[in-house]
């Protein structure tokens, strides 16, 4: 939880905030992870379709 706690400051910097921080805690859970994993499904999509375009310029 301690780390979970870290990654959440990092995403979720402690700022008073008027919305209660029982429910960014459930949040934060499921969003400091998949900006870690979109990082590496992210390189695989580019080498998509888009960069064929370049060579059809020829075309």
């Amino acid at each position: 939880t301690i780390r979970a706690r870290m990654e959440r400051a990092r995403y979720y910097p402690v700022t008073p905030d008027p919305e209660p921080a029982s429910e960014t805690i459930p949040d934060p859970g499921a969003t400091p992870e998949p900006p870690s994993e979109p990082l590496e499904p992210t390189p695989e999509p580019i080498p998509d379709p888009e960069q064929e375009p370049e060579r059809n310029p020829d075309a």
